[in-house]
């Protein structure tokens, strides 16, 4: 996700540049393999890049492809297959036992174009479909943008080449949003770690104590009397380390909920008192969709160990994941079962 911002952003901001680039992107994966069909490189003139397309192994040899395909201004399908030992194949030995296939697009005007769908369906409010078709022979490219009802029930790639013709269709979920209530500076750990995963944020509390540097991480920042408008989709975490405050957000946010992720700092003896209190207050709320105490089991310490914690919690939750070590899954690392 993060990657995939970075590069909208960069294709935004440099749309004027005349700097020559190009567009590496996994079109198919058979096997292991580190990248999942989706995942791009934006190689640039001057030789930097953002993004990857495997763990570090094959982005050296995919920064000279790139380049030959900005030089010769033709798309180039670029295969590394680890699955023989060939002592000749590029990949061997470097961890992966799979077959990957790249597409490198060289032609700035349809990168360009790439990146003003893939943010719209960034922002998009659910999932939606990206249909790519690049015909090699006349170097044309067609970009679809469907909105996908099905909300994450089919989330795998298809490819599909005819002739000339290769055609991606790829489901884009929107990018996440988190809520952050409270201003300590256990918030502000969340929120860097946040940020590093390219999530949007939204941070709610006393506007007068934000302090600068990290409203500038935010999307938006909101006191606690303001309208809030959360997102059925979204992750909501309270720290706000105020058992009063709490309640008077819980019964705030109460007509809004369920939400994709709803976490509560604290230990469960103050969940209870929380949810006595509600319920003296008239106020009906499905306490099983709140974690409280929040976050995974990992014996985390301090506030920088907690906010992973409560991250992993999250991405378990939400990618409907056990969350237990991944030797102990039977079936494969990218499969939703």
């Amino acid at each position: 996700m993060k990657e995939w911002v970075q590069i909208v952003q960069h294709i935004e901001n440099n749309i004027e540049q005349t700097q020559k680039m190009a567009l590496a992107t996994v079109i198919k994966v058979e096997g292991s393999a580190y990248r999942r069909v989706g995942a791009r490189m934006l190689v640039l003139e001057d030789g930097t890049w953002l993004g990857s397309i495997s763990g570090g192994c094959l982005e050296g040899d995919m920064l000279k492809k790139s380049v030959l395909a900005m030089e010769s201004q033709s798309y180039k399908i670029v295969t590394y297959d680890t699955r023989e030992e060939d002592p000749f194949e590029l990949g061997i030995g470097l961890g992966c036992n799979g077959m990957i296939v790249i597409l490198i697009n060289p032609f700035k005007d349809q990168i360009e174009s790439f990146g003003n769908v893939l943010k719209k369906a960034l922002d998009a409010p659910q999932a939606t479909w990206i249909k790519s078709s690049w015909n090699l022979i006349q170097s044309n490219q067609s970009i679809v943008l469907e909105i996908n009802s099905n909300l994450k029930k089919q989330v795998n790639a298809q490819l599909i080449i005819e002739d000339d013709v290769y055609q991606l269709t790829e489901c884009i979920l929107p990018q996440p949003r988190i809520w952050i209530i409270g201003n300590q500076f256990d918030a502000i750990s969340l929120m860097s770690n946040c940020k590093q995963l390219g999530w949007k944020i939204y941070w709610v509390g006393n506007t007068n104590k934000m302090k600068s540097p990290f409203k500038r991480l935010c999307e938006k920042v909101f006191d606690w009397f303001d309208d809030l408008s959360i997102l059925p989709s979204d992750y909501v975490v309270f720290m706000t380390h105020d058992l009063d405050r709490d309640i008077e957000m819980i019964e705030k946010l109460s007509t809004k909920s369920p939400f994709a992720y709803w976490g509560i700092l604290g230990p469960k003896t103050r969940m209870d008192k929380i949810i006595k209190q509600l319920d003296d207050n008239g106020v009906s709320i499905k306490t099983d969709a709140i974690s409280s105490p929040i976050g995974l089991d990992l014996g985390a310490e301090g506030p920088d160990e907690i906010s992973i914690a409560i991250l992993a919690e999250i991405l378990s939750k939400v990618n409907n994941r056990s969350a237990q070590p991944l030797k102990n899954r039977i079936t494969p690392i990218h499969t939703t079962e």
